[in-house]
């Protein structure tokens, strides 16, 4: 059926690159995969996700972010004056 593995170490020691890079490897390869975090927000580990396909630091991803919002509310703002 499946398997649940934790994954225990100090902090700062890599555990979520590590398990982010088994998951993301199993799941290319067609598994289903689940990752839990007790200290990380959803969000946070859609960026590292992010930037470890994109090859960008989370820098350049929150600076493209901003960008394409800030683009789109001026050009939003334009036409309502």
């Amino acid at each position: 059926k499946g398997h649940l593995w934790g994954l225990i170490a100090p902090p700062s020691v890599g555990k979520t690159s590590f398990a982010l890079t088994v998951m993301n490897n199993a799941s290319k390869d067609g598994l289903n995969c689940f990752f839990g975090s007790y200290d990380m927000y959803k969000q946070e580990v859609i960026l590292k996700l992010i930037c470890r396909e994109s090859g960008h630091t989370t820098d350049e991803v929150f600076q493209a972010y901003i960008d394409a919002h800030l683009e789109t509310g001026i050009s939003h703002f334009m036409k309502l004056i």
